[in-house]
């Protein structure tokens, strides 16, 4: 820019002194001024206005001259429109080092240019910020303009941070996510007992601490705190070691041992056995087989105690091989009695205020009988030694679902009644009428504290 107002201040210089020179020049002196040849103003060859003079052809204003066309300040001279100056010259506008030059802004190595700054061989050939360009851009959290991702900026431009799959000073693991129930928790540090972070297939719990008797150990498993004597959150009561469920009615034969149900119907236990055919027909009769149970009359509320053995050909179509079995009942509760024996009184019978015998041979039908009258609630444990010789391959105790319980052929079965309930539950829950589990002291319970509905209010009574 200054070029051309240079050469554009030579023209004027030129177009001033040709002017000044015709201003000043004499019509008629040969060296005059203005006309003269040589003179200032003369019209002379050599004067300011003849053809060597200063507006002549070769003077300082004239075609060739400094202000002339072909001069330093004409059109093609040094500074003229083409001239090394000039617009179109090497440093002009559109010369080799112009604006629009090979060198030029917009030229082939100009800001513009193929290798420009914004050319096809430039940094940016999007014409946007990137990662690793060295500038923190919006939305990147550093850029430090190289690519190790291993030092205080990422690859991605991001902080380093926990999480990012890159263990760093400071962290001892690094699983890419912020799952704290694996082997890299929150924070980027190795699961310990005692962190607070469940370890999922390892602990059982943690809560923070490797103390005992809180409910999780110092190794980080599960404590049993019910049984502690301790009433701790959750429990009703805890009495220690002696913590236990105390039915109404339970079976125990060896290592078993079972609360149990009486099986109701509306009809007394003698009708119940439907005694005919030299038989029982409860229902429960079975070939090769033996079965015990508790009944209840639901009308008169009447407990009672009924076992048969084999099953009636007449009424079944099996035919029950010979069988011999014998019964010694023991500590029986002294208003027990004998309502029904099968066959007769000499194989069934009451031989004590507190026993009953029974000793049955039978072939093609079943032999039994009906010890009734068994206080309930109440106190009691009545053993049944069993002798079975020949025939019977089995022997179970009918629950109150008619479901059976599988008893050994040749251990001594003990039935038991509670009249009273456990001071705590093994669970740790008081027991209670209505919580549907029939404690001892009570003879039903349904789960509810409403009468008439098989089972009291109170849980004593069935009315």
């Amino acid at each position: 820019m200054r070029r051309a107002l240079v050469g554009f201040g030579i023209a004027a210089s030129a177009f001033g002194a040709c002017s000044r020179s015709t201003l000043s020049s004499r019509p008629n002196g040969h060296y005059g001024v203005g006309s003269g040849g040589f003179g200032q103003g003369g019209e002379g060859e050599n004067g300011a206005g003849g053809a060597n003079g200063a507006g002549g052809a070769n003077g300082a204003g004239g075609a060739n001259g400094a202000g002339g066309a072909n001069g330093a300040g004409g059109a093609n001279g040094a500074g003229g429109a083409n001239g090394a100056g000039g617009a179109n010259g090497a440093g002009g506008a559109n010369g080799a080092g112009g604006a629009n030059g090979a060198g030029g802004a917009n030229g082939a190595g100009g800001a513009n240019g193929a290798g420009g700054a914004n050319g096809a061989g430039g940094v940016a050939t999007g014409g946007g910020p990137t990662c690793g360009d060295g500038v923190i851009d919006p939305g990147e959290e550093c850029d430090d303009g190289n690519a190790n991702p291993l030092d205080a900026c990422r690859n991605t431009c991001k902080k380093p941070r926990c999480g990012d799959s890159i263990v760093d000073a400071g962290e001892l693991c690094d699983d890419g996510n912020t799952n704290s129930g694996d082997e890299c928790v929150a924070f980027c540090k190795k699961p310990l007992c005692g962190d607070g972070f469940l370890w999922s297939g390892v602990e059982q719990c943690d809560d923070k601490n490797t103390a005992n008797g809180d409910g999780c150990s110092a190794t980080c498993k599960t404590e049993l705190l019910c049984g502690n004597a301790k009433v701790d959150a959750g429990e009703e009561c805890d009495l220690g070691a002696v913590n236990q469920d105390i039915p109404a009615l339970e079976i125990v034969q060896g290592a078993l041992r079972r609360a149990v149900m009486p099986y109701d119907t509306i009809s007394d236990p003698a009708l119940f056995y439907d005694y005919k055919s030299a038989s029982s027909h409860t229902g429960f009769e079975v070939l090769n087989g033996s079965r015990i149970f508790f009944h209840r009359s639901t009308t008169s509320q009447v407990l009672s105690l009924l076992v048969h053995h084999g099953i009636d050909l007449n009424s079944s179509g099996q035919n029950q091989p010979a069988g011999t079995v014998a019964f010694a009942m023991s500590n029986l509760p002294i208003q027990t009695a004998v309502a029904l024996a099968d066959d007769n009184t000499t194989e069934f019978f009451k031989n004590s205020a507190t026993s009953v015998t029974g000793a049955w041979s039978f072939q093609s039908n079943s032999d039994g009988g009906v010890v009734t009258s068994f206080p309930f609630p109440g106190t009691w444990t009545v053993t049944v030694t069993p002798t079975f010789s020949a025939g019977i391959t089995s022997w179970a105790f009918v629950e109150r679902d008619q479901s059976l319980v599988t008893l050994s052929l040749t251990t001594p079965l003990q039935l038991i009644a509670h009249a009273a309930s456990a001071g705590c539950r093994a669970n740790c829950t008081l027991p209670k009428c209505g919580d549907a589990y029939v404690d001892g002291g009570e003879i039903c319970d349904d789960g509810n504290i409403v009468g008439g509905d098989g089972c009291a209010a109170n849980c004593l009574s069935l009315k």
